[in-house]
């Protein structure tokens, strides 16, 4: 699902998903905009710590209470993180992703930085339906001003924000331009 730049695509993410549960569990620290957009469609905030490098946390550890103490909600992980820097293995990625699984929440995965990480998750997309990944342009290609966003998701998952969102978000000259980068091995898109 292609939108006009990630802020777009997570305001409507928690329009139509986090105003579904009426919560979100948000790893902090993170992009303030999740906590404006939260509040704008009247979804509570309930924080979840991000591991550190210091205290060999895992994110499992740290998530398995705010998960389980909650009905089905949309969790919100930023991976690497923009604040900390620091990054979740893809092995604990997966980890977490069962226990999503297991309460029924929806995780969104913000890969506004991932270009810059070894660390990349389509590879969930294959074995979860409940995972959503964000993908955003304007860090590794400079198109910030291009206002370009995705949304990596399920098909079913897909067809229900394509029903509710905005028509003609995504400008021409940005989707022809995303076109140009990717066929010239400019960037990588992920592929169900």
């Amino acid at each position: 699902v292609m939108d006009a730049g990630s802020d777009s695509a997570i305001r409507m993410l928690l329009g139509l998903l986090g105003r579904a549960s009426g919560r979100m569990i948000l790893q902090t620290p993170n992009y303030p905009n999740y906590h404006h957009y939260a509040a704008l469609a009247g979804v509570a905030v309930i924080p979840m710590n991000h591991p550190t490098d210091l205290w060999d946390e895992a994110i499992t550890d740290l998530a398995r209470e705010p998960l389980a103490a909650s009905p089905p909600a949309l969790v919100v992980v930023t991976n690497p993180n923009g604040i900390t820097g620091t990054r979740i293995p893809l092995a604990e990625m997966n980890r977490l992703c069962d226990l999503c699984a297991q309460g029924n929440h929806l995780l969104l995965i913000d890969e506004a930085y991932a270009p810059f990480s070894s660390v990349l998750h389509q590879p969930l997309l294959n074995r979860y339906s409940g995972v959503a990944i964000l993908r955003s342009f304007s860090k590794n290609c400079g198109m910030a001003g291009l206002r370009l966003g995705m949304v990596i998701t399920s098909a079913t998952l897909a067809a229900h924000l394509h029903r509710w969102y905005g028509i003609n978000t995504v400008n021409a000259v940005a989707a022809g331009f995303l076109a140009f980068c990717r066929n010239h091995g400019l960037l990588q898109l992920a592929r169900r």
